[in-house]
């Protein structure tokens, strides 16, 4: 979506004003989207055709592609106002880079933190097939007390969070007597 802004960019500027739909188009957004950035000072129409149809300038298009670049980086609508109230304000280069840091700060960190839950999930999934696998072969009949000392499952330490709620007497959806 991004990649095709900035190919459209170009064209754009090469010309005055672009229409709602075609900026829209070239966004790989709808018009609706347009026009709630639009309602929430994101983003401002240079004119309209006979009052009803948006018109955006290049460097509007502009705007609008470094409102998506921060979005797909994860930041809200309302941290994305801040910064580019930040960016039209007369301040310092240190005011700007604070209010683009404490963002993107915040977002690195999430997403770092998501990336250990999806780790350890993965851990956990990794070591439950392991365990799967090894039972696949198994002739005993599966029994609370029996199968926490089966090689499979006491090699590694226990039963994987994933499996540790499993009720070893159910038998393909039914529970046996």
């Amino acid at each position: 979506m991004i990649d095709n802004l900035e190919k459209s960019t170009a064209s754009i500027s090469a010309r005055k004003m672009i229409r709602i739909g075609e900026l829209a188009r070239s966004a790989g957004v709808t018009t609706r989207t347009l026009r709630h950035f639009e309602s929430l000072g994101l983003l401002e129409p240079g004119g309209r055709e006979s009052g009803l149809v948006r018109h955006y300038t290049p460097e509007a298009a502009e705007r609008l592609h470094t409102i998506l670049r921060f979005k797909s980086a994860g930041l809200k609508l309302s941290q994305i106002k801040e910064i580019m109230d930040c960016a039209r304000v007369k301040g310092t280069g240190g005011d700007l880079a604070r209010s683009i840091l404490k963002p993107l700060k915040a977002r690195r960190n999430k997403i770092i933190q998501q990336i250990f839950e999806q780790n350890q999930l993965l851990d956990d999934i990794n070591e439950s097939i392991s365990i799967l696998e090894a039972c696949l072969n198994c002739k005993a009949m599966p029994a609370p007390e029996r199968c926490p000392r089966c090689k499979a499952v006491s090699s590694r330490g226990g039963v994987p969070g994933i499996l540790s709620g499993i009720n070893p007497n159910m038998r393909c959806g039914r529970q046996e007597p």
